[in-house]
């Protein structure tokens, strides 16, 4: 019952911001399906907007299980089309589908984030596959040593700075650093992990 009641709570929280225009249901008027549900060991949350992406549902969810019970996990079928198959692969203990239709991203990952249990939340597209399950403890950790940052990029960033201007963009061209560009130059101590303060980061994975 108290479990119960806490899901109520937090359904209540993701759909205080209330129906938006066009038909579209607000997320405690929608169908949420508790795939797993278990112990409340959980410390980040991944929130994932979903939209017809099906053939990579089983590598993302095998990589939550990796991370186990330290990760809750909470899914959007924007589309509507692969609920079944999330609930049949998710296997973290903490496990939810949700049904937000045609929401786009901005405010599906706000109402995931508003119904997320933990202090920190981790946002990723649905074609975001980390190569292992040691991504969540490792953010946590970095938040933990930085206790004055607020958001961390998990793919790539850049340094806006010069006087190269994009006119397509409309921004200032800079230096590109992550995978397939620049490699990180500095390592954060608690990790080991390639880390460096940057002006502007991919929108996900998004810590």
């Amino acid at each position: 019952r108290t479990q119960l009641a806490d899901l109520v709570r937090r359904a209540n929280a993701a759909a205080d911001q209330g129906t938006d225009a066009g038909g579209i249901m607000g997320f405690f008027k929608t169908t949420c399906t508790c795939s797993n549900f278990g112990p409340e060991d959980a410390r980040m949350s991944a929130v994932v907007q979903f939209y017809q992406r099906g053939g990579g549902i089983k590598a993302i969810a095998d990589n939550f299980a990796a991370v186990g019970k330290f990760l809750e996990v909470i899914i959007n079928d924007d589309s509507m089309s692969d609920g079944a198959q999330w609930i049949n692969s998710l296997r973290n203990p903490q496990s939810f589908v949700a049904y937000c239709h045609n929401v786009h991203e901005i405010r599906g990952y706000n109402r995931l984030a508003r119904f997320a249990s933990t202090d920190y939340i981790a946002a990723l597209q649905d074609d975001d596959v980390p190569k292992d399950g040691r991504w969540a403890t490792k953010a946590v950790k970095m938040f933990e040593g930085h206790e004055r940052m607020a958001l961390i990029g998990g793919f790539r960033g850049r340094m806006d700075v010069g006087k190269r201007f994009d006119k397509g963009t409309g921004q200032l061209w800079g230096k590109k650093y992550g995978p397939g560009y620049i490699p990180i130059p500095l390592r954060d101590p608690g990790t080991g992990s390639a880390f460096m303060p940057c002006y502007k980061v991919n929108a996900a994975p998004l810590f």
